[in-house]
């Protein structure tokens, strides 16, 4: 193992076999929704098993504080998918599964993959220096949602906020462009 990144669920192995052809990274930020892609993996231990799906939405943020994005998918991913291969109609890698939501623990139709182009970083880095590095700016930021821009009394309802600042930085709203950031 040359390294594991417990934030996106990566890691990176050392395989010493010969003649290996890896997937090739697709880039997973021209992903759109309806595009039809394979999920690969071996659910409940089932070796060897492919799912077709859709993209449901191809960056979905699953809580507004958490700064990781997933592609969302309808194919089905079940418990043991998780670390295989989604891959677009080329051939290409989209992302890893990752995880499901569901009630019951089996596929409901709602599986989540991290983009290949999160994942390609983070091999890049883990190959190149053993572990991932994260720019840290002392902010702590949130996903926009309608509610909240609703509440803030703010002109538009997507983007992101920052809910914490680090002490001494500018408590009063501030605009750029069009947009107003506090």
């Amino acid at each position: 193992m040359i390294g594991v990144d417990r934030e996106t669920d990566v890691a990176v192995l050392k395989i010493a076999e010969k003649g290996l052809h890896p997937l090739r990274f697709g880039d997973s930020e021209a992903l759109r929704q309806g595009a039809a892609l394979v999920a690969f993996g071996s659910p409940f231990g089932l070796e060897n098993s492919v799912t077709m799906g859709v993209i449901s939405s191809p960056a979905r943020q699953i809580r507004p504080d958490q700064p990781m994005i997933y592609v969302q998918t309808d194919a089905a991913i079940n418990p043991g998918n998780s670390g295989g291969p989604l891959v677009d109609v080329n051939g290409s890698l989209i992302g890893l599964n990752t995880f499901i939501v569901s009630s019951s623990g089996v596929n409901a139709g709602v599986g989540f993959a991290a983009p290949s182009n999160i994942v390609r970083n983070v091999y890049e880095q883990i190959r190149k220096n053993g572990r991932v590095r994260r720019g840290q700016i002392g902010v702590q930021a949130q996903t926009l949602s309608p509610e909240l821009a609703r509440l803030l009394k703010v002109g538009h309802d997507s983007g992101v906020i920052v809910g914490t600042l680090p002490q001494g930085a500018r408590r009063k709203p501030q605009v750029s462009r069009s947009k107003t950031w506090y």
